[in-house]
């Protein structure tokens, strides 16, 4: 028995959005166990710099971990982001009339970011900001 795939005005199939979304959550939370691990270790190594009295490699890769810092947070927003669509997407399947176009078009604003980041699956999300 074939069934027909539920689509709403946006032409994306909602299951499969789900399966993007989750897997999107799950990348995002390892890149940020995986990015705070690595800055931990730069923050010994910052140590021992400082310690041989090499400021300006110290400074120079403090601002490494500063910019690591902010991409971590990055990662969050986009976490909680996808979380709350995930959350919503039985309303988004259920009322084709009304969605909260503000956690979309934030979302899929992130076209920037995305362009940089690490992994596929929000390479959906960037065809939907299009």
């Amino acid at each position: 028995k074939k069934t027909k795939k539920k689509m709403n005005f946006f032409g994306f199939d909602s299951n499969k959005t789900k399966v993007y979304l989750k897997m999107a959550i799950e990348r995002l939370k390892l890149l940020q166990a995986k990015k705070t691990n690595l800055t931990k270790g730069r923050r010994r190594e910052i140590a021992k710099l400082l310690e041989q009295g090499k400021e300006e490699s110290a400074r120079v890769m403090v601002e490494h971990v500063i910019r690591e810092d902010f991409v971590v947070e990055a990662y969050e927003i986009l976490e909680v982001q996808a979380q709350l669509l995930l959350a919503r997407m039985g309303v988004i399947e259920d009322d084709k009339l009304t969605i909260d176009y503000v956690i979309l078009i934030n979302f899929c604003k992130s076209h920037n970011f995305i362009n940089s980041t690490e992994f596929a699956q929000m390479i959906f999300w960037r065809q939907c900001a299009r």
